[in-house]
């Protein structure tokens, strides 16, 4: 046989009585069984090349009419991918453990939704001992053990657009599903913590989409990523590419000084919107104590058909009183950071605003405010939680609605 072909005496002895077959008819139409040999070897290899595809083409006739899978009724597909999206203190991550328990427990969502009993990978990226804790708040209100259910936490976050680390991520998630637990469900709790590059970017928001697919495939499971709200409070933060991959997307909001959020679908490629749902925190003493004595508690999710959602807007005017001193350095920030918005709007950039620390104690300057009092200022309402601050960069917990902002047309 030839040995600049792929197929030698240890070729498997089916592709070798189809060389044999192949190589002869040639040789029959005249070839020489050189010709013949090489001919018959590289439609083996073709042959095999597009058995092993994973790109194939179904007719349309042939494709199978099925009906959804469930793993939470009317809300999440098994395989599919979706968001769940909220600003800060909204409790987001307080419903994606309710369905990580749920489905892992196999019972009902906080709101009485079926599921699917399965396997569940939540991948935080904050430390353990706030899960723990809701963790054991949820099995106190719920009366189920998460105990013996297939839930699993992992240690750190898994930076999606590190190909070298997200290897370890995939051979973890791989080793539950050898124990015979393939994952069902895997959140990604936060988008931003998880995601190990810039969440503007468009190239790091596909590559960690595409990672996020290969990690789910092998399992068919679905994956919600749990992120924060964008500047209009009705998308999400970032590039706009994780919501187009997505094939549902849930917001949850909530008005100021309101306990009551509203869950809301925002995007279900196929099915039906679910109607909004509104539910609170209900605390639970969890039986451990502090230093002082005092009992720690922690709180789970209550569904409450009882309410309406609240009117938008209907809790601006009961927001926390500020000093003067405050009020000026947050309305610098807001401007700046709706000047920002509307450039990025108007330029078509795909991008969240990005204010400075240095750029906002300038404008606070601009307005008077003694260089001595800016520091204090900016810890007081980074304390209210009006602000989260980075090294260099500020963020606005709750900024302007950009939908009801007027365009800023230049000074």
């Amino acid at each position: 046989m030839m040995q600049n072909n792929h197929y030698t005496a240890e070729t498997a002895p089916d592709e070798a009585e189809r060389l044999l077959e192949l190589s002869g008819r040639f040789m029959a139409d005249g070839m020489t069984k050189e010709d013949a040999d090489r001919q018959a070897a590289a439609i083996i290899e073709k042959e095999n090349r597009r058995a092993r595809s994973p790109f194939k083409l179904a007719h349309a006739g042939n494709m199978p009419l099925t009906a959804p899978e469930w793993l939470i009724k009317g809300l999440i597909e098994k395989n599919s991918f979706g968001v769940l999206y909220g600003a800060f203190g909204t409790a987001k991550s307080f419903a994606a453990l309710d369905f990580a328990f749920s489905i892992g427990t196999g019972t009902a969502t906080f709101h009485g939704a079926e599921t699917k009993a399965g396997a569940v990978v939540y991948i935080a990226g904050e430390g353990w001992q706030g899960l723990v804790r809701r963790l054991r708040a949820w099995e106190l209100i719920r009366g189920r053990s998460v105990r013996d259910a297939p839930v699993y936490f992992s240690n750190a976050p898994a930076n999606l657009c590190d190909a070298e680390f997200f290897l370890y991520v995939k051979d973890a998630v791989s080793a539950i599903a050898e124990q015979g637990t393939p994952p069902s469900l895997i959140i990604i709790d936060t988008w931003s913590r998880n995601l190990g590059g810039d969440e503007n970017s468009s190239l790091d928001s596909a590559r960690a989409v595409q990672a996020l697919d290969e990690l789910r495939a092998p399992y068919g499971a679905a994956v919600m990523v749990v992120h924060h709200s964008g500047w209009d409070k009705t998308r999400t933060r970032g590039s706009t590419v994780l919501m187009a991959a997505a094939d549902y997307a849930f917001s949850i909001s909530k008005e100021k000084d309101s306990p009551v959020s509203v869950f809301e679908c925002q995007k279900m490629k196929d099915g039906q919107t679910p109607p909004p749902i509104c539910f609170d925190l209900l605390d639970a003493p969890l039986g451990i104590f502090d230093e002082d004595g005092d009992e720690i508690t922690s709180a789970a999710v209550r569904f409450r058909p009882d309410l309406e959602p609240p009117e938008k807007g209907a809790g601006r005017s009961t927001a926390p009183k500020m000093g003067i001193n405050q009020r000026g350095a947050l309305d610098c920030l807001q401007s700046l950071w709706t000047k920002q918005a509307t450039f990025n709007r108007l330029a078509g950039i795909d991008a969240e605003p990005k204010i400075s620390i240095k750029d906002w104690k300038a404008a606070m300057e601009e307005t008077g405010l003694d260089r001595r009092r800016r520091s204090d200022v900016i810890r007081s309402l980074e304390k209210s939680g009006y602000v989260i601050l980075g090294t260099e960069d500020v963020i606005l917990t709750d900024p302007p609605n950009m939908a009801e902002s007027t365009i800023f047309d230049g000074e």
